[in-house]
């Protein structure tokens, strides 16, 4: 439960990443765009990898 739990915040987490990028035209600061751009989406791949790693280590000890 944990997993999917993890994997749906990461999914989101890219989601608002490339909301927040698609903001950058009408956007009077674009650094700031950008950056929360990226961070959002280095947080979702981090969740995701995070979920593959604990997937991959329960299914080991199976």
């Amino acid at each position: 439960m944990r997993l999917a739990v993890t994997a749906i915040l990461g999914a989101l987490a890219l989601f608002m990443a490339g909301a927040v990028r698609a903001g950058l035209d009408q956007s009077v600061d674009p650094e700031l765009v950008l950056g929360s751009s990226y961070a959002l989406g280095g947080a979702g791949l981090m969740a995701l990898l995070a979920v593959g790693v604990a997937l991959g280590i329960g299914l080991a000890r199976d």
